[in-house]
């Protein structure tokens, strides 16, 4: 993972960081950041997507949400729908949410220490 650190690449392995097996699956000291295996794979993945919208035009300018609204006609969520759009429960979106944009200042900052199990 340091070598992903160094090269400002963190936000790639949302991936693998979000897989249960190994030393993986854990956010902020708790496997699954305290959430379920599926609610935290989604927020894994729309943290990488959040710290990736790009700075000019922001949500509305991001490819991947005119994509996803092109799709779904559901256009006002930005890019959150990519990946809670099609949650039913509101406190499981409103769970995944929370916890992927602080994923997403993690990985902006590139935080190895966010994603390892808490040390006895």
């Amino acid at each position: 993972m340091n070598m992903l650190v160094e090269q400002g690449m963190l936000w790639q392995a949302w991936g693998l960081l979000s897989l249960k097996e190994g030393p993986f699956g854990y956010f902020e000291g708790k496997p699954a950041g305290g959430l379920s295996a599926g609610e935290f794979r989604r927020a894994m993945e729309l943290g990488s997507v959040l710290v990736t919208v790009p700075e000019q035009g922001g949500e509305r300018g991001d490819l991947r949400s005119l994509s996803a609204c092109s799709y779904s006609a559901t256009c006002d969520e930005g890019v959150a729908q990519l990946t809670i759009g099609d949650v039913s429960d509101a406190a499981a979106a409103a769970r995944i949410k929370a916890m992927a944009e602080r994923i997403a200042a993690a990985l902006k900052s590139n935080d190895v220490e966010a994603f390892r199990a808490k040390k006895p």
